[in-house]
């Protein structure tokens, strides 16, 4: 009853609002300046930032650790990378951002923010980075994307050694396994694409040739994880990258986000397919499925979860936030305007930040705001 009560309360506004108001711009609500209001808000969160970052996320239970630790780590990743997103997009805020996104980093690898990972795996990733344990620790290409952005904005920043260490560790890690293990018996292909974006990024910041083995990886992940509608699969095997579920649009969209950094052709066509099979409208409302509707008709349980977040008539919070890049990065305006229709509206954007999203909804946006911006800012 309460999923039901929070489904209707999200709805009742789309029901009374015409769709031509979902998109209407204004200079207060624009998208083109929310980045900056963002970027403010999460560095004031930054410099003194809440205990627990404030209320639970929708769809995380308060009490499950994991959860909310990797929601917290994944508020200052994703802060710094649209931090440095914005930085290479704007130049003329560079110094500004470079050092927002540094802070971000500062708290992103903290003990405490990097628990979550430490408690599945029994050991600190950071243990293995000079070569040390046969961990995978996946989550480092989440990392390592945010830290090579920030290298792209300021090659000499504080935290280039160990942006150094954890792309060393990772073009170790995706040489020896077409599926890195996020955690004991866990593997997600968009935490692999998190890592292959990682090397790629680590190349392009320090101005030289990805590495020789990357366009194989690529081409192997390819292969590995699309499936025949081009979405992304949402969970294999570790090691042996054998399917373990099917494609999902939280995964796909945040994935083809990461793909962007490493191999653009295959992030575009991944968010074609996004566009082609998962695009749609509920109530007028521009929205992104978690499901393919051939996954309904094939009898899969499609529910929603801590990835998706609560589906609403099948519409995914996380996968309509994070193809905002996406649509940025195939140039399809319209697409791009409902979704932010969408995400303005039912984000509670003020002009300042989004009310409903809390701290890790606020940097993800920030993000995805921003995600396409950096690679025609440096070529």
């Amino acid at each position: 009853m309460r999923r039901l009560f929070v489904a209707l309360l999200l709805l009742f506004p789309c029901l009374l609002l015409p769709r031509a108001l979902l998109g209407v711009e204004s200079s207060r609500w624009s998208e083109s300046e929310a980045p900056l209001a963002l970027s403010e808000h999460l560095h004031e969160l930054a410099l003194a930032p809440p205990a627990g970052l404030g209320p639970t996320p929708m769809g995380i239970d308060p009490g499950a650790e994991q959860f909310v630790g990797e929601w917290i780590f994944g508020t200052w990743m994703m802060a710094a990378a649209g931090h440095a997103q914005l930085g290479l997009a704007w130049p003329e805020h560079r110094a500004q951002q470079a050092e927002r996104a540094a802070l971000a980093i500062d708290l992103a690898i903290r003990e405490e923010s990097w628990a979550f990972d430490t408690a599945r795996w029994g050991d600190s990733a950071f243990s293995h980075l000079d070569g040390e344990g046969d961990h995978d620790h996946a989550v480092l290409g989440y990392l390592g994307v945010s830290l090579g952005l920030l290298r792209l904005l300021e090659p000499d920043n504080r935290h280039a050694a160990l942006h150094d260490r954890i792309s060393a560790f990772l073009a170790a890690r995706l040489q020896a396994t077409p599926a890195l293990a996020t955690f004991p018996g866990e593997a997600y292909p968009v935490d692999h694409a998190a890592s292959l974006a990682t090397v790629a990024l680590h190349a392009r910041a320090r101005g030289e040739a990805p590495p020789a083995w990357l366009d194989a990886s690529l081409a192997d992940f390819q292969s590995r994880y699309l499936d025949p509608r081009g979405l992304l699969i949402k969970s294999v095997h570790p090691g042996s990258g054998e399917h373990r579920s099917i494609a999902r649009g939280s995964g796909s969209a945040l994935g083809a986000w990461f793909l962007g950094f490493a191999d653009p052709e295959l992030s575009a066509r991944l968010a074609r397919s996004i566009r082609a099979e998962l695009a749609t409208t509920r109530a007028g409302v521009g929205v992104v499925l978690e499901y393919a509707p051939a996954a309904y008709e094939a009898g899969h349980p499609c529910q929603g979860d801590v990835d998706s977040g609560p589906l609403i008539l099948g519409a995914s919070v996380s996968a309509t936030g994070f193809s905002l890049a996406s649509a940025r990065r195939l140039g399809d305006e319209d697409w791009q305007r409902r979704l932010w229709g969408t995400a303005r509206t039912f984000g509670a954007y003020d002009g300042r930040s989004f009310h409903t999203g809390g701290p890790l909804g606020n940097a993800i946006m920030l993000a995805m705001l921003t995600g396409g911006w950096s690679e025609g800012a440096e070529g």
